[in-house]
């Protein structure tokens, strides 16, 4: 294939409510996305981790996570000074943000797209000659069903939590979708050079007697513990 991966390495110290909503002008630019659902965030805290939709709020950005409600599901506000590591993704790019605690934070974005403005960040080619389309199953499985965008997930390694996904049946599963570029390098061999989070999707329950269906549904909204992690 020969093509290239652009990876865009911005200065040390920036927060990560700015590089945040620095990417999301980039995702909601029209002329580089048609997309109109929320970029997904995979958020790692000291107590937990999240499954979240990056949204525009008020003059800046919030990460929204599902939350039982009654007998419904509600969304709360992540709170940032709890995060120190967060993988954004959607379509066309994804953000990787780290706040090593003892370092400044840093933070990059891989792209196949070459005119992303983000900070003026340098950026980097990366050649591959291939890309694979990869799922990766997310632990736990539906337990409720989806309600207003969010299905309550669960398993006995993270507890309940909740996944950005509508359309979700009880005993159903979710999946990452991740793009592998594949390098050739000096000695001959390929390999994956790197992989880039692109979204979520559904993967429906087993039949009876038969292979779980393909997956029906995909979102532009990341392999973790959410929630009780």
């Amino acid at each position: 294939m020969g093509e290239q991966l652009y990876i865009y390495e911005g200065e040390e110290g920036t927060t990560l409510a700015d590089v945040a909503s620095a990417f999301l002008d980039v995702i909601e630019n029209p002329e580089r996305s048609s997309a109109s659902a929320s970029p997904g965030a995979l958020l790692y805290g000291v107590e937990r981790c999240h499954l979240a939709r990056l949204v525009r709020e008020g003059d800046g950005i919030s990460f929204r996570a599902g939350q039982e409600s009654g007998s419904a599901v509600g969304e709360v506000s992540v709170p940032l000074d709890q995060v120190f590591e967060a993988r954004i993704f959607s379509e066309i790019a994804e953000l990787r943000w780290l706040d090593p605690k003892d370092r400044p934070t840093r933070w990059a974005v891989l792209s196949e797209r070459g005119d992303l403005p983000l900070f003026g960040g340098v950026k980097v080619n990366l050649p591959f000659i291939d890309i694979l389309e990869q799922r990766y199953l997310l632990w736990g499985r539906c337990t409720k069903g989806s309600r207003n965008g969010w299905a309550e997930f669960t398993s006995a390694e993270t507890g309940a939590f909740f996944v950005p996904l509508g359309n979700l049946a009880e005993g159903d599963y979710a999946q990452f979708r991740v793009r592998e570029y594949l390098r050739e390098y000096a000695d001959g061999n390929v390999a994956v050079a790197e992989e880039r989070l692109v979204g979520l999707c559904k993967q429906k329950a087993p039949e009876a007697g038969g292979a779980s269906a393909s997956s029906a549904e995909e979102t532009p909204s990341t392999q973790g513990k959410p929630e009780g992690g």
